[in-house]
Protein backbone atom coordinates (compact mmCIF):
# COMPACT_ATOMS: atom_id res chain seq x y z
CA UNK A 1 0.00 0.00 0.00
CA UNK A 2 1.55 3.29 -1.14
CA UNK A 3 0.16 5.20 1.84
CA UNK A 4 1.42 2.74 4.46
CA UNK A 5 4.17 5.05 5.82
CA UNK A 6 1.54 7.76 6.42
CA UNK A 7 -1.27 5.53 7.71
CA UNK A 8 0.24 2.66 9.65
CA UNK A 9 4.01 2.20 9.61
CA UNK A 10 3.82 -0.97 11.69
CA UNK A 11 1.95 -2.76 8.91
CA UNK A 12 4.38 -1.74 6.21
CA UNK A 13 6.34 -4.99 6.35
CA UNK A 14 3.12 -7.03 6.36
CA UNK A 15 1.50 -5.36 3.38
CA UNK A 16 3.86 -6.47 0.64
CA UNK A 17 4.52 -9.74 -1.16
CA UNK A 18 7.95 -10.82 -2.38
CA UNK A 19 8.71 -13.35 -5.08
CA UNK A 20 11.81 -15.12 -6.30
CA UNK A 21 12.97 -13.39 -9.50
CA UNK A 22 16.05 -15.47 -10.27
CA UNK A 23 14.35 -16.98 -13.34
CA UNK A 24 14.33 -13.55 -14.99
CA UNK A 25 18.12 -13.24 -14.91
CA UNK A 26 20.32 -10.35 -13.93
CA UNK A 27 19.39 -6.71 -14.57
CA UNK A 28 15.74 -7.49 -15.31
CA UNK A 29 13.50 -4.40 -15.05
CA UNK A 30 9.85 -3.87 -14.23
CA UNK A 31 8.45 -1.74 -17.04
CA UNK A 32 4.75 -1.78 -16.12
CA UNK A 33 2.42 -2.84 -13.32
CA UNK A 34 -1.22 -2.84 -14.43
CA UNK A 35 -3.91 -4.37 -12.24
CA UNK A 36 -2.40 -7.72 -11.30
CA UNK A 37 -0.05 -8.01 -14.30
CA UNK A 38 3.64 -7.15 -13.94
CA UNK A 39 5.58 -6.61 -17.19
CA UNK A 40 9.27 -7.47 -16.82
CA UNK A 41 11.97 -6.72 -19.41
CA UNK A 42 14.78 -9.26 -19.29
CA UNK A 43 18.37 -8.41 -20.13
CA UNK A 44 18.04 -9.98 -23.60
CA UNK A 45 15.08 -7.71 -24.39
CA UNK A 46 12.37 -10.31 -23.94
CA UNK A 47 9.19 -9.12 -22.24
CA UNK A 48 7.60 -11.52 -19.76
CA UNK A 49 4.45 -11.22 -17.69
CA UNK A 50 4.14 -12.10 -14.01
CA UNK A 51 0.67 -12.46 -12.48
CA UNK A 52 0.03 -11.25 -8.93
CA UNK A 53 -2.88 -12.65 -6.91
CA UNK A 54 -6.06 -11.13 -8.38
CA UNK A 55 -7.61 -10.87 -4.91
CA UNK A 56 -5.33 -7.93 -4.10
CA UNK A 57 -6.52 -5.90 -7.08
CA UNK A 58 -10.11 -6.80 -6.27
CA UNK A 59 -9.63 -5.66 -2.66
CA UNK A 60 -8.36 -2.27 -3.84
CA UNK A 61 -11.33 -1.85 -6.18
CA UNK A 62 -13.81 -2.74 -3.45
CA UNK A 63 -12.10 -0.40 -0.98
CA UNK A 64 -12.11 2.51 -3.44
CA UNK A 65 -15.85 1.98 -3.89
CA UNK A 66 -16.38 1.82 -0.10
CA UNK A 67 -17.77 -1.72 -0.26
CA UNK A 68 -16.47 -2.73 3.16
CA UNK A 69 -18.68 -5.77 3.69
CA UNK A 70 -17.47 -7.20 0.39
CA UNK A 71 -13.87 -6.48 1.45
CA UNK A 72 -14.39 -8.48 4.62
CA UNK A 73 -16.00 -11.36 2.77
CA UNK A 74 -13.08 -11.49 0.35
CA UNK A 75 -10.50 -11.62 3.15
CA UNK A 76 -12.50 -14.19 5.09
CA UNK A 77 -12.87 -16.32 1.97
CA UNK A 78 -9.10 -16.36 1.54
CA UNK A 79 -8.64 -17.17 5.22
CA UNK A 80 -11.10 -20.07 4.96
CA UNK A 81 -9.22 -21.44 1.97
CA UNK A 82 -5.98 -21.29 3.96
CA UNK A 83 -7.60 -23.01 6.94
CA UNK A 84 -8.91 -25.79 4.73
CA UNK A 85 -5.44 -26.23 3.27
CA UNK A 86 -3.93 -26.42 6.77
CA UNK A 87 -6.60 -28.16 8.92
CA UNK A 88 -4.17 -29.12 11.68
CA UNK A 89 -2.62 -25.66 12.05
CA UNK A 90 -3.91 -23.46 14.89
CA UNK A 91 -2.37 -20.23 13.52
CA UNK A 92 -4.95 -17.68 12.35
CA UNK A 93 -3.28 -16.54 9.14
CA UNK A 94 -1.28 -18.90 7.02
CA UNK A 95 -0.31 -17.61 3.58
CA UNK A 96 1.60 -14.43 2.80
CA UNK A 97 -1.25 -13.37 0.54
CA UNK A 98 -3.81 -13.72 3.32
CA UNK A 99 -1.63 -11.76 5.74
CA UNK A 100 -1.11 -9.08 3.10
CA UNK A 101 -4.85 -8.84 2.42
CA UNK A 102 -5.77 -8.24 6.07
CA UNK A 103 -2.99 -5.68 6.38
CA UNK A 104 -4.11 -3.85 3.25
CA UNK A 105 -7.72 -3.80 4.40
CA UNK A 106 -6.62 -2.45 7.79
CA UNK A 107 -4.85 0.46 6.10
CA UNK A 108 -7.63 1.08 3.58
CA UNK A 109 -10.23 1.20 6.34
CA UNK A 110 -8.10 3.44 8.57
CA UNK A 111 -7.56 5.86 5.69
CA UNK A 112 -11.36 6.14 5.38
CA UNK A 113 -11.91 6.16 9.18
CA UNK A 114 -13.84 2.89 9.12
CA UNK A 115 -12.88 1.92 12.66
CA UNK A 116 -15.11 -1.15 12.95
CA UNK A 117 -13.54 -2.70 9.85
CA UNK A 118 -10.03 -1.78 10.99
CA UNK A 119 -10.69 -3.34 14.41
CA UNK A 120 -11.64 -6.66 12.79
CA UNK A 121 -8.50 -6.57 10.64
CA UNK A 122 -6.18 -5.93 13.57
CA UNK A 123 -7.86 -8.75 15.47
CA UNK A 124 -7.06 -11.10 12.59
CA UNK A 125 -3.46 -9.86 12.68
CA UNK A 126 -3.26 -10.47 16.47
CA UNK A 127 -2.60 -6.78 17.15
CA UNK A 128 -4.31 -6.79 20.54
CA UNK A 129 -3.10 -3.37 21.70
CA UNK A 130 -4.41 -1.71 18.53
CA UNK A 131 -7.75 -3.48 18.80
CA UNK A 132 -8.14 -2.10 22.32
CA UNK A 133 -7.10 1.38 21.19
CA UNK A 134 -9.64 1.39 18.36
CA UNK A 135 -12.32 0.30 20.82
CA UNK A 136 -11.31 3.21 23.04
CA UNK A 137 -11.54 5.65 20.11
CA UNK A 138 -15.06 4.50 19.28
CA UNK A 139 -16.17 5.30 22.84
CA UNK A 140 -15.08 8.95 22.61
CA UNK A 141 -18.27 11.04 22.55
CA UNK A 142 -17.23 13.87 20.20
CA UNK A 143 -16.38 13.58 16.51
CA UNK A 144 -13.40 15.91 16.95
CA UNK A 145 -12.10 13.73 19.76
CA UNK A 146 -12.33 10.64 17.55
CA UNK A 147 -10.59 12.39 14.65
CA UNK A 148 -7.79 13.58 16.94
CA UNK A 149 -7.18 10.08 18.28
CA UNK A 150 -7.09 8.70 14.75
CA UNK A 151 -4.42 11.28 13.90
CA UNK A 152 -2.54 10.26 17.02
CA UNK A 153 -2.83 6.63 15.90
CA UNK A 154 -1.08 7.72 12.70
CA UNK A 155 1.67 9.37 14.80
CA UNK A 156 0.53 12.90 13.95
CA UNK A 157 0.29 14.60 17.37
CA UNK A 158 0.38 18.15 16.00
CA UNK A 159 -2.53 17.40 13.68
CA UNK A 160 -4.42 15.79 16.57
CA UNK A 161 -3.92 18.88 18.72
CA UNK A 162 -4.99 21.18 15.89
CA UNK A 163 -8.25 19.25 15.44
CA UNK A 164 -9.07 19.61 19.13
CA UNK A 165 -8.26 23.31 19.31
CA UNK A 166 -10.17 24.11 16.13
CA UNK A 167 -13.32 22.44 17.44
CA UNK A 168 -16.21 24.76 18.29
CA UNK A 169 -15.88 25.33 21.16
CA UNK A 170 -12.27 24.08 21.51
CA UNK A 171 -11.75 20.80 23.37
CA UNK A 172 -9.13 22.35 25.64
CA UNK A 173 -9.08 19.61 28.27
CA UNK A 174 -8.59 16.87 25.71
CA UNK A 175 -5.86 18.87 23.91
CA UNK A 176 -4.00 19.51 27.17
CA UNK A 177 -4.35 15.89 28.30
CA UNK A 178 -3.09 14.70 24.92
CA UNK A 179 0.12 16.69 25.38
CA UNK A 180 0.50 15.55 28.97
CA UNK A 181 0.25 11.90 27.95
CA UNK A 182 2.90 12.52 25.29
CA UNK A 183 5.10 14.27 27.90
CA UNK A 184 4.96 17.48 25.89
CA UNK A 185 4.77 19.45 29.08
CA UNK A 186 5.67 22.87 27.72
CA UNK A 187 3.05 22.63 25.01
CA UNK A 188 0.39 21.61 27.55
CA UNK A 189 1.36 24.58 29.72
CA UNK A 190 1.29 26.98 26.76
CA UNK A 191 -2.28 25.93 25.90
CA UNK A 192 -3.42 26.30 29.51
CA UNK A 193 -1.88 29.78 29.75
CA UNK A 194 -3.15 30.94 26.36
CA UNK A 195 -6.75 29.91 27.03
CA UNK A 196 -6.55 30.63 30.79
CA UNK A 197 -7.97 27.25 31.67
CA UNK A 198 -6.87 23.96 33.24
CA UNK A 199 -3.60 25.33 34.58
CA UNK A 200 -4.15 23.33 37.76
CA UNK A 201 -4.43 20.09 35.76
CA UNK A 202 -1.12 20.69 33.98
CA UNK A 203 0.69 21.59 37.23
CA UNK A 204 -0.79 18.61 39.09
CA UNK A 205 0.26 16.03 36.51
CA UNK A 206 3.67 17.67 36.14
CA UNK A 207 4.22 17.53 39.89
CA UNK A 208 3.19 13.88 40.07
CA UNK A 209 5.49 13.05 37.16
CA UNK A 210 8.49 14.67 38.82
CA UNK A 211 7.79 12.92 42.13
CA UNK A 212 8.01 9.54 40.39
CA UNK A 213 11.65 10.31 39.59
CA UNK A 214 12.42 12.16 42.83
CA UNK A 215 13.07 15.39 40.95
CA UNK A 216 12.25 19.00 41.73
CA UNK A 217 10.89 21.55 39.28
CA UNK A 218 13.63 23.38 37.33
CA UNK A 219 11.60 24.99 34.53
CA UNK A 220 10.90 28.62 35.39
CA UNK A 221 7.56 28.62 33.57
CA UNK A 222 6.35 25.69 35.66
CA UNK A 223 7.73 27.25 38.84
CA UNK A 224 5.64 30.35 38.16
CA UNK A 225 2.57 28.26 37.25
CA UNK A 226 2.91 26.25 40.46
CA UNK A 227 2.89 29.46 42.49
CA UNK A 228 -0.28 30.60 40.74
CA UNK A 229 -2.07 27.31 41.33
CA UNK A 230 -1.00 26.85 44.94
CA UNK A 231 -1.97 23.67 46.78
CA UNK A 232 -2.91 20.75 44.53
CA UNK A 233 -6.36 19.28 45.21
CA UNK A 234 -6.58 15.98 43.36
CA UNK A 235 -10.19 15.39 44.31
CA UNK A 236 -11.17 18.72 42.77
CA UNK A 237 -9.11 17.95 39.66
CA UNK A 238 -10.77 14.57 39.18
CA UNK A 239 -14.20 16.18 39.57
CA UNK A 240 -13.19 18.76 36.99
CA UNK A 241 -12.01 16.06 34.56
CA UNK A 242 -15.28 14.15 34.96
CA UNK A 243 -17.22 17.33 34.29
CA UNK A 244 -15.22 18.01 31.14
CA UNK A 245 -16.03 14.53 29.79
CA UNK A 246 -19.71 14.98 30.67
CA UNK A 247 -19.74 18.33 28.88
CA UNK A 248 -18.17 16.70 25.81
CA UNK A 249 -20.87 14.01 25.85
CA UNK A 250 -23.51 16.70 26.21
CA UNK A 251 -22.16 18.52 23.18
CA UNK A 252 -22.60 15.35 21.15
CA UNK A 253 -26.24 15.12 22.24
CA UNK A 254 -26.79 18.75 21.28
CA UNK A 255 -25.30 18.13 17.83
CA UNK A 256 -27.68 15.23 17.27
CA UNK A 257 -30.68 17.33 18.38
CA UNK A 258 -29.73 20.07 15.89
CA UNK A 259 -29.57 17.52 13.08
Amino acid sequence: HAGAPFIEKDLLYRSFLSFDATDYGRNAQIVAFTNNRVSIRKMDGALVIFIVASEITLLYDLGRNLKWDECLRLCRHLKTADMNANPNDNVKIYSDTCRCMWSLLAMLSMSKKQLNIAELCYAELDEVAKVEYLQYIQQIPSDEGKQAEISLFKRLPDEAERILLQASPPLLYRAIKLNIELYRWNRALDIAIKYRNHLDIVVAYRERYLKQFNKSESDNKFVQATKEVGQIDWEAIRDKERQELEDESGRRSNNYSRK
